[in-house]
């Protein structure tokens, strides 16, 4: 699980910076769209992880992990280093909505990514114990979760130039809120899965949102 965890943050910072790096160059918002893709992919995962793990056992996910991971590493292989970007002139990119500082940003963040990996890790034991006789299913939280943040994380890119960064992270949040709140108060199989959805809908621009912020806050 270390190991894990270690290799899922370094292909999240490397992925991200990636991702910003080829935002800033285009001089458009992109990067949602890039972690929509990684939403999809994860959702796909849960699903088929789910029904492999249960109908073939654990050491199937892992051959399959292996295979997409290699993939991966050839991929990224071909690209080659990225060449750096001219930095502007002047001392800041300029600000956005009220100006929140890094540190402020940093909290957000973490308190996003708290309620994103407890919707995908806690939702598989928590329908289980809803519904034992779905167990093969149980990992369909996780995948409506990542499905709907997939969906939204899609479209954010022309919210985000509507209504700009900071008014988006602040009814997401408030709106994840309510997705939490149906699956506190649900008692059945389909409600918290809806509510699962729900925190994923609202919760996925969360991150990349706070990210962009955050690099332009940055001093060049």
């Amino acid at each position: 699980m270390i190991a894990a965890g270690a290799t899922a943050g370094l292909l999240d910072i490397a992925m991200t910076t990636e991702a910003t790096a080829v935002e800033r160059e285009l001089a458009r918002p992109v990067l949602t769209r890039v972690n929509a893709a990684g939403s999809a992919a994860f959702a796909l995962g849960a699903i088929v992880g789910s029904l492999l793990a249960s109908r073939a056992g654990p050491m199937w996910c892992a051959l399959l992990v292996a295979a997409v991971a290699l993939s991966v590493m050839w991929e990224a292989a071909r690209l080659g280093p990225r060449h750096p970007a001219p930095m502007p002139a002047h001392g800041h990119a300029g600000s956005a909505g009220f100006g929140p500082t890094v540190p402020m940003l940093g909290a957000v963040l973490g308190l996003s990514i708290a309620a994103e990996t407890t919707a995908a890790m806690w939702s598989s034991s928590f329908l289980a114990g809803q519904a034992i006789e779905l167990a093969a299913y149980v990992d369909a939280g996780a995948a409506f979760f990542a499905s709907c943040q997939a969906v939204i994380r899609w479209f954010d890119d022309p919210l985000r130039r509507r209504f700009g960064d900071c008014r988006i992270i602040i009814v997401s949040l408030a709106l994840a809120a309510g997705g939490f709140a149906v699956v506190a108060w649900s008692e059945d199989f389909g409600s918290s899965l809806f509510g699962f959805a729900l925190v994923g809908l609202c919760a996925g621009c969360v991150v990349p949102c706070c990210l962009t912020l955050v690099a332009r806050s940055a001093p060049h």
